[in-house]
């Protein structure tokens, strides 16, 4: 609704300060006029033609708004040289429009390229905080991993609170050789507002060419504080022989079934019967490792379970049930507390050609100061 309402607006407004200048009190050629402009008017034409062609625009509106504020610039430009003879102390209208004239290019060049270079690399679903925590578009960040996001390697080293505002540090690195090269950090941070809600504040690292914005979609206010002890409600899962689970910080791989248990350390007896679960636990950093919860039905008739727990995991498995009519077992799960992490969901887009908006700022500014100076001028005299 907003690109649909105020780019036709721009428009106008790009054309109108575009040929206005060009325009006499009462007393305006039109062959003269339109010979005036006609210059402007096909160097913008081509101009916002090959733009178009190589940089596939497809917006349909993006296309006219391009060759409009082109043609404001160039136009603008062309009174200030030919009509003015390029004498800045009495060009401020047209600096001033050749800045806005550029901030609406840069805007419409930086939107229409911009870049998401950030997307969810792990294994983890983040939709299940929100449908608007998209996995092509956003990074899970778990604190002091590095994960690959377009030509960098992004990293989380922690937060820090500065009175309402929560800094979240996240370095840039670049992999040459297999060695991780600082290039720059950014801290985009959280203000936290209990009346209004709060805001996510992006940071911005400016280049030549290019800016690269960063900004937190979602963060952990509070610090944590847990026992090591401490382990959450088991998560019940129903697999098969081979099928993988996945925790916070590791996969669990159903390998198969040990029938060949110890019976008497068990302290069962014949008529008794013992399965063990073999389960491969496979952690983020690759290190993998081994559990076999038993399920035992006793006396044809009680059913309990011996627990396995993996300490280096913080992980305690339970065999709950076997589900003969759907071919699956039941595997119950209980993390650690101490296994969550902290980590942040972060968005990094890359808007080239936004200098050209800056540049045109600064002419406005600029143009805007000239204008006023020689308006005030003039009236002294």
């Amino acid at each position: 609704h907003y690109h649909r309402s105020q780019i036709p607006i721009a428009i106008i407004i790009t054309l109108l300060i575009g040929f206005t200048q060009f325009l006499k009190y009462k007393k305006t050629d039109f062959k003269s006029f339109a010979k005036t402009i006609s210059v402007s008017l096909v160097l913008s034409v081509s101009a916002s033609a090959a733009i178009t062609f190589f940089l596939k625009i497809e917006n349909y509106f993006y296309p006219v708004l391009l060759f409009s504020s082109l043609f404001s610039i160039l136009a603008n430009l062309d009174f200030l040289l030919r009509i003015l003879k390029g004498k800045i102390a009495k060009g401020g209208a047209s600096i001033s429009h050749i800045g806005f004239g550029l901030i609406l290019l840069g805007a419409l060049l930086s939107t229409s390229q911009q870049n998401i270079i950030s997307s969810n690399t792990t294994s983890i679903d983040i939709t299940e905080l929100g449908e608007q925590f998209t996995n092509h578009e956003n990074t899970l960040l778990f604190k002091n991993d590095t994960v690959k996001m377009g030509n960098y390697h992004v990293s989380y080293h922690g937060k820090k609170k500065e009175g309402v505002n929560i800094f979240y540090e996240v370095e840039y690195l670049k992999k040459e050789e297999n060695v991780f090269n600082h290039e720059f950090t950014l801290f985009p941070r959280v203000q936290t507002n209990p009346r209004m809600g709060n805001v996510s504040e992006p940071d911005t690292r400016h280049f030549l060419e290019k800016d690269i914005y960063t900004h937190v979609t979602y963060a952990e206010l509070e610090e944590r504080k847990t026992s090591e002890s401490e382990y959450n409600e088991p998560v019940s899962h129903k697999i098969s022989t081979g099928d993988t689970i996945y925790s916070s910080n590791a996969m669990i791989i159903l390998v198969g079934f040990n029938r060949a248990l110890n019976t008497e350390a068990l302290g069962l007896t014949e008529n008794d019967i013992a399965i063990g679960a073999q389960l491969k636990i496979v952690e983020l950093s690759g290190k993998t490792s081994t559990a076999q919860p038993i399920y035992i039905l006793k006396d044809k008739s009680y059913v309990y379970c011996v627990d396995d727990e993996t300490e280096t995991v913080g992980l305690k498995f339970n065999f709950a049930q076997v589900l003969p009519a759907e071919n699956k077992i039941e595997i119950k799960i209980a993390e650690k507390k101490s296994n969550s992490r902290e980590f942040i969901i972060m968005k990094a887009i890359v808007f080239p050609f936004i200098n050209v908006l800056w540049v045109g700022c600064i002419l406005m500014v600029l143009g805007t100061f000239i204008a006023v100076f020689n308006r005030i001028k003039s009236a002294k005299k």
